[in-house]
């Protein structure tokens, strides 16, 4: 379906980038069109994204959303990750009625930060302020400046509304970019113009969207195929002092490489250890679940997002040193592994969040996990070196059918997972009932699980 009223354009006129003023924030003011199967009306979407240089940048932003009743709560809360890479300088906030008059400040010491994490060692932390608010409906309006430093990688995504029930009356978005960068663009579900201009030697764009009507839930479909969005980055990059360029994917891929560089080398007591697990297996196939069974046993898993190791595995030897790593450093420690036997291998990049790439749109926000691939004679195997219970070249569900992008010393593919077909998932009970001549009862269960059913049961059961 497609959403009525929506227009994204650009010009001219709009090049240099203007906060609103005094805006008019009582409900009353809201076209009555944009109320209907609204639980939320963002009444405008102010953003700024000025690139200095390679590694410096800074957004700002100024957002009012008015909420109409409870269910749309959640709409007036602010949060932002902030990490090494990101920084909140300024911030503001305020309250206003359902007559646009305001009756609370909210300044930077209200916000919350923690650094609470899954991860066993990150520098990222959350900021987020939740909003109570005494009666409805209310609008709240956030201003703040975010400093982006040690490199850019990606420029604010433009998508001004993203759920279900909301409606927006205006949103731009401002781009300034230095003369010797390529922007890169990516527009989902609708058309949209863009122009360059050149202001002081920069390149400058706008993007801009009126009178988005709310759209009721849709089971089963992405919301990416509803919701206006710009994906927008530079083609060249650098993550602290380490640079690269995302023209396509295999320039994304090379940079990928370069970062597996060195980081290869095992202590010769592991060394040691391969070749004797392996010495008696003549099939390429068996060394490998040899070495796959191993690495579950030795090693487990742990978040850590520092700096570049974010992007850039732990070293081999240091995995094998302390039996711990995220699923990049226990990919290349199990590469390593293999390449101590010559067998070829490729540190996999996937998504467990969404099946397919952007063919034509390389970025670092689509892929979230690592895994190793290895190519045999008769077919590829698949290993998550994250999972200690997995059975070898088992493919889960959240990479089942996936797109990845796998990356060797000298060449970068695309491959697509295998993906089971909806009668591979069984689950066949045998039941085996005999009765005695007291007329009790004997009875005997054999189940089977098959793939899905499997790995529920298999989980399940392992109580992981």
């Amino acid at each position: 379906m497609k959403p009525n009223r929506l227009f994204i354009y650009f010009s001219f006129i709009y090049f240099t980038p203007v906060f609103s003023q005094a805006q008019n924030y009582s409900v009353a003011s809201i076209p009555a069109e944009l109320l209907n199967d609204a639980f939320a009306v963002v009444r405008e979407s102010s953003e700024e994204f000025v690139q200095q240089d390679l590694h410096n940048g800074t957004h700002k932003v100024s957002y009012a959303v008015t909420v109409l009743n409870g269910k749309g709560d959640a709409n007036a809360n602010f949060y932002l990750y902030e990490d090494s890479f990101r920084e909140l300088k300024n911030f503001s906030g305020e309250l206003f009625n359902a007559a646009g008059k305001s009756i609370r400040k909210i300044s930077k010491k209200d916000l919350t930060v923690t650094a609470i994490s899954s991860n066993l060692a990150t520098d990222g932390k959350h900021t987020f302020y939740n909003l109570y608010a005494p009666a409805y409906p209310f609008t709240v309006k956030y201003t703040y400046e975010v400093k982006y430093k040690k490199g850019i990688l990606m420029f604010p995504t433009f998508v001004p509304v993203s759920n279900f029930y909301v409606s927006l009356e205006k949103a731009s978005y401002f781009l300034q970019i230095p003369p010797d960068l390529e922007l890169r663009e990516k527009k989902l579900n609708t058309e949209v113009e863009r122009q360059e201009a050149q202001v002081a030697q920069n390149k400058t764009y706008r993007w801009s969207v009126r009178d988005f009507k709310a759209l009721p839930h849709e089971p089963h479909i992405a919301d990416s195929e509803l919701f206006p969005v710009v994906y927008l980055s530079p083609e060249k990059f650098c993550v602290e002092n380490v640079c690269g360029n995302m023209a396509n994917w295999e320039t994304f891929g090379r940079w990928q490489a370069g970062l597996l560089e060195g980081r290869n080398q095992l202590p010769q007591k592991t060394i040691d250890k391969i070749l004797e697990l392996t010495q008696n297996k003549s099939e390429t196939r068996d060394k490998v679940k040899a070495l796959y069974e191993y690495l579950q046993q030795t090693t487990h898993y742990v978040s850590i997002q520092l700096g570049i190791g974010g992007w850039q595995p732990m070293k081999a030897e240091e995995v094998a040193r302390t039996g711990f790593g995220d699923c990049k450093a226990l990919s290349n420690y199990m590469k390593a592994m293999l390449d101590v036997l010559g067998i070829p291998s490729y540190y996999t990049v996937i998504s467990t969040k969404k099946k397919r790439f952007f063919s034509d749109y390389p970025n670092f926000s689509q892929a979230n996990h690592v895994i190793l691939m290895v190519p045999l004679e008769k077919d590829s195997v698949w290993l998550e070196c994250t999972s200690q219970a997995l059975p070898f070249g088992y493919i889960h569900k959240d990479i089942l059918g996936h797109d990845a992008l796998a990356v060797g010393d000298k060449t970068v593919f695309f491959r697509t997972l295998p993906e089971y077909r909806p009668s591979d998932n069984e689950e066949i009970n045998a039941i085996d009932v005999r009765l005695t001549q007291e007329g009790h009862s004997v009875v005997d269960v054999h189940s089977t699980y098959k793939m899905g059913v499997f790995e529920h049961m298999f989980f399940k059961l392992k109580g992981l």
